[in-house]
């Protein structure tokens, strides 16, 4: 790509063969009244993926900058979106879409970019999406207000990663903290929303898919609570009083779900 992007569209992938054609249309599909790239990072997939990635890379070969791993990274505790977000995304803002996921809304960047354009007091700006299992396709809920805190996305994670849209400031975020938790997403949402507010449109543009295979649906609710757990425990210190008390409360709520679910009661 020639001109700088004002948009770095960023899409992990991992054996997603059977979804990233998805993912893939989605972006090429965008309308936009700016350049953007596109950067897929496949973490050593034993699938087509990295073949699929290639194949739309040669056609497009203006729009993709991609990294194609030799070793899996998840595997060794490396966190991308860190790596991603600090070394290799070069737009202002950056748009997040997993292999799994995908956008259908062609306007999608264009819509959310110009919000945020036009409103600098926020960070993040994100839609609501169709939630697909299986064959059963539902619509994410609509939060109680389109204009969220950080104290509101620390009581609740609404945000749902294909249909985000965020101010590139890696260099202010502690992005360290991405890797010390399993929970990627939501601290992210906690270390933008430092930043300013949060922002939700309630087009739905995009899909997000629920247990397609990905690592963490895959894992018992036992497991899950007790990462979460973990994850809680790493982040309380690192926030201000006021976001702190919201996470002991979560952390207080998931250690009596986590016994519940171990003494077998429901």
């Amino acid at each position: 790509m020639n001109s700088q992007p004002l948009v770095s569209v960023v899409c992990t992938a991992y054996n997603h063969q059977d979804y990233i054609r998805d993912a893939l249309d989605g972006f090429i599909m965008q309308k936009t009244s700016f350049p953007f790239e596109i950067i897929v990072h496949d973490d050593a997939s034993s699938d087509a993926t990295p073949d699929i990635v290639k194949e739309y890379e040669a056609k497009y070969p203006s729009l993709f900058r991609n990294i194609y791993r030799k070793e899996n990274w998840y595997s060794q505790g490396k966190n991308i979106w860190e790596y991603i977000f600090a070394s290799v995304a070069r737009g202002k803002y950056i748009a997040i879409c997993e292999g799994d996921d995908y956008w259908i809304d062609p306007l999608k960047l264009e819509k959310q970019v110009s919000f945020l354009e036009q409103h600098a007091e926020y960070s993040i700006c994100y839609h609501r999406v169709k939630l697909v299992t299986g064959e059963k396709i539902e619509l994410s809920r609509i939060p109680r207000k389109y204009s969220m805190t950080q104290c509101d996305i620390a009581r609740t994670n609404y945000i749902n990663t294909p249909s985000v849209v965020f101010r590139n400031q890696s260099s202010k975020l502690r992005l360290e903290l991405l890797s010390q938790c399993i929970t990627a997403d939501y601290v992210l949402w906690l270390l933008l929303s430092e930043y300013g507010k949060i922002a939700f449109l309630p087009d739905v543009m995009a899909c997000y898919r629920i247990n397609s295979g990905g690592i963490w649906g895959t894992k018992s609710a036992i497991y899950q609570y007790s990462n979460w757990i973990n994850t809680l425990k790493k982040l309380i210190p690192k926030f201000n009083l006021k976001i702190s008390v919201i996470l002991v409360w979560q952390l207080i709520v998931c250690e009596c779900i986590l016994l519940c679910k171990r003494l077998g009661i429901r």
